[in-house]
Parts: structure tokens; sequence; C-alpha cells
């Protein structure tokens, strides 16, 4: 098993379908914290364990295949679901409902301060 072919091609995936960026695997698993569902946080720190014990010949022996297969399959199945124009789309509808209400919200209050003063 290459561990690091299968971090390479997750890599490649937090970088086209995340838009995250990084020198190392590390890096990049780092800056998508937070786009990541904890379990496949948990799944990104296994292969992030395993390379590093792929590094060392006496380590690479006791890598658990069977772990580092499914982190790989739960991290590959979920970046290629991902699309980027559906989650923008998301954020801007998201933005453009929190800033309506906001309005709507200063607008009532302008309106019961103009109504309790007696301008209204």
């Amino acid at each position: 098993m290459d561990v690091e072919a299968l971090a390479a091609e997750v890599a490649e995936l937090l970088e086209t379908r995340l838009g995250v960026r990084g020198a190392t695997f590390e890096v990049r698993v780092a800056r998508a914290r937070r786009r990541l569902p904890a379990a496949l946080r948990v799944a990104a720190a296994d292969l992030i364990e395993a390379r590093r014990m792929a590094a060392h010949p006496r380590l690479a022996r006791r890598i658990d295949g069977a772990r580092v297969a499914r982190a790989h399959k739960a991290l590959v199945t979920h970046l290629t679901a991902v699309d980027r124009a559906a989650a923008r789309r998301a954020a801007l509808l998201d933005f453009l409902a929190t800033t309506g209400f906001q309005i709507l919200a200063v607008a009532g209050l302008v309106l019961a301060v103009l109504v309790w003063r007696g301008f209204l």
C-alpha cells in the first residue's frame, strides 16, 4: 500500500474541491479543518499518522492498511461529492437572509421608538 499516493490523491481533492492550498498534506488538512465533518477530520489524522509511520522502515510495518484504506475511501467519497458552486450559493443565500433579517429588526426597532416617542 502506497500511503503517499493515497495522501496525494486526497490532497489534490482538497485543493480542487474545497480550494484549500498548502505545501504539504498536513498543511492542507489543517486549513480544511472546519470544512470537514468530525469523522473525516479523524480519518485525515489517521492518514497523516500513516504517512509519518511510512517514512520510517520499522514503523512502516505497523501501519494498519485497512484503517488507512477506510480513511482514504471516506475522504475521497466526501470530497468528490462536494460542489463548490452549490456551497457558494448557499453561503450567499445565508448572507442575504441574515442581512435581510437584521434590516427588518432595525426597521422594527426604529418604528417602535418613533411610536413610543409619539412621532407616529
